[in-house]
């Protein structure tokens, strides 16, 4: 117990592989600055999980890695009754500001994904953990931990849809950078970028913010680090974990995954 409060108390600035540092508070302030329309791809990944979630009847559904809440509020903007936990306390406080403000209801729980404790007893239609989250663990063993937790929140019949970028692909092609949007901010030049450096069984990811203002250049930087998980690998850990059909969807979740960037693995308990 006492690990489990010390983990959540450091998870705002997690140590990760490699001696870096990353603080996902700060990620929480700075994440929607990432993409060019953050409003048009909650709205596509809320449609993409709907595609799935709709022929199942859910109704209620967890997400255990909800971040500042791109999957969360898209599908309690489709009428779902969300619930959402993150190990950040910043990124639930944006999380609760943003339903706030679009007058949603979501509740809230901060809680580690490897054991789910604040939910368990409670039982959800579906479980979600999205954005590439599940390979932020330092061990394979923790993404089985995660899985298990999972499973154990879900009901008999209900669905864990996970969201993984494969960067073992991306490692064999070498895209070592992303540009990922330019924009003027208070009038001042931003360029947001990626870079990949890619180990044996890792790849980092530092995503870097890059602006001049009033004539300087000023930088600001933040670093992930991820496990390499297939589509095989991700299959073969949800069967283990009491999921014993899984389907490998493409991020439309309208057809079959045959190879690329990023994929769904969709299981049913």
């Amino acid at each position: 117990m006492q690990a489990h409060l010390h983990d959540l108390r450091r998870a705002d600035e997690v140590s990760l592989p490699g001696y870096c540092r990353a603080s996902f508070g700060d990620i929480a302030d700075s994440f929607d600055q990432l993409f060019e329309d953050f409003g048009e791809l909650i709205c596509l990944e809320a449609k993409s999980f709907d595609t799935i979630l709709s022929t199942r009847g859910t109704h209620t559904v967890l997400d255990c890695a909800c971040g500042t809440g791109m999957q969360a509020i898209g599908l309690a903007q489709l009428g779902y009754a969300v619930s959402a936990s993150d190990i950040s306390a910043k990124c639930l406080a944006t999380v609760r500001s943003a339903a706030e403000r679009l007058g949603l209801t979501i509740n809230t729980k901060r809680a580690d994904f490897r054991t789910l404790r604040p939910w368990r007893g409670m039982q959800f239609d579906a479980v979600i953990a999205s954005g590439n989250s599940l390979p932020l663990v330092q061990q394979s063993e923790e993404v089985d931990q995660a899985l298990a937790s999972m499973h154990s929140v879900l009901k008999p019949g209900g669905c864990a849809i996970i969201g993984i970028r494969d960067y073992g692909t991306l490692r064999e092609t070498r895209e070592t950078q992303l540009p990922r949007r330019f924009t003027l901010r208070n009038g001042n030049p931003e360029w947001v970028m990626d870079l990949r450096l890619f180990g044996t069984e890792r790849v980092r990811v530092i995503t870097l913010f890059i602006s001049a203002i009033s004539g300087k250049w000023r930088l600001r930087s933040f670093v992930k680090s991820y496990l390499y998980i297939s589509a095989e690998d991700v299959a073969k850990r949800m069967q283990k974990a009491g999921f014993p059909g899984v389907q490998l969807m493409d991020l439309s979740g309208c057809k079959p995954y045959s190879g690329g960037e990023w994929f769904l693995a969709v299981g049913e308990k």
